[in-house]
C-alpha cells in the first residue's frame, strides 16, 4: 500500500464509475497510453482493480521532485494539485488527471513534485501489479497472434516457437475508414494480416471482394495477390 504523511488509505469497493475513470487516465496519460495500448478492455479493468484509494489532506506533497523511491503511479478521483519543477510551478491537476507514471516503467527519480491545494482522493497503482498485468497481456496476445498465424498459409508450417517469433515481431496498426491500407503498383515491403474490421479489396479502381475479421486470420497480402 501507498503511505506518505498527511494521507490515510480507505479501500472501500470501487464502483463501476471510479472503475472507468481510472481506465481512462492510464489511456490518455500520455506516457503509458501508448504502452497499454495492447490491453484488451478487460486487462485495463484488471489493472483499475488494484488501485487503493488514498485520502489526501491539503499541503501534502504526494512525490517529491528527486525522491528516489518512487513506485506508485497516481489518478485522481477529487480535489486539485500543484505540479512543481525545480521549485517552479508547471501545471495544475484535478480529477481524472494522473501523475508519477515514470515509476511504472523503469527506476528514476522523481522529474517533479505533486502537492495537494485542496482535501483530496487519489487511486494508486504499485509498479509490481502494472508490469504483472502488462506481461501476462503482452504473453496472452502474442499466443492469440501465433494462433492467428497458424491459419495463414505462409506460417501454416511453422512450429509453434517460431510463429511464436513471428508473433512477438507484430505490431498494431489502425487504419480508419477510407484509408488506403495496399495501393495497386506500390512495391510491397509489408504483410498485413486483418485482425478486426472489415476491407474492400479492389483492382483496376473496382471492387472484386470484401474481407471482414473474423478473428481467423486472413492475410491480406495472400488474399489480394
Amino acid at each position: 500500500l501507498c503511505h506518505f504523511e498527511g494521507s490515510r488509505t480507505a479501500d472501500e469497493p470501487k464502483k463501476s464509475e471510479e472503475i472507468e475513470l481510472i481506465v481512462e487516465a492510464i489511456r490518455t496519460n500520455a506516457n503509458l497510453g501508448p504502452l497499454v495500448s495492447h490491453l484488451c478492455q478487460e486487462g485495463l479493468h484488471e489493472m483499475a482493480k488494484s488501485a487503493h484509494r488514498v485520502l489526501v489532506d491539503s499541503g501534502v506533497e504526494v512525490i517529491v521532485q528527486g525522491e528516489i523511491r518512487a513506485d506508485h503511479f497516481f489518478v485522481i478521483a477529487e480535489g486539485t494539485f500543484q505540479v512543481m519543477v525545480d521549485g517552479k510551478h508547471a501545471a495544475v491537476l484535478a480529477s481524472g488527471d494522473s501523475f508519477g507514471e515514470m515509476a511504472l516503467l523503469f527506476r528514476a527519480p522523481r522529474a517533479a513534485t505533486v502537492r495537494s491545494t485542496s482535501e483530496a482522493t487519489i487511486w494508486s497503482i504499485h509498479r509490481s501489479h502494472f508490469r504483472r498485468l502488462n506481461q501476462a497481456s503482452v504473453k496472452q496476445k502474442i499466443k492469440l497472434y501465433s494462433r492467428i498465424l497458424s491459419q495463414v498459409e505462409l506460417f501454416s508450417e511453422s512450429s509453434e516457437e517460431s510463429r511464436e517469433q513471428a508473433a512477438d515481431a507484430l505490431a498494431e496498426m489502425t487504419f480508419f475508414e477510407g484509408e488506403h491500407i495496399i495501393r495497386e503498383g506500390d512495391i510491397g515491403s509489408t504483410f498485413y494480416i486483418l485482425f478486426s474490421g472489415e476491407v474492400s479489396v479492389q483492382k483496376n479502381r473496382k471492387e472484386v471482394s470484401r474481407l471482414s475479421s473474423k478473428l481467423d486470420g486472413h492475410s491480406l497480402t495472400d488474399l489480394v495477390q
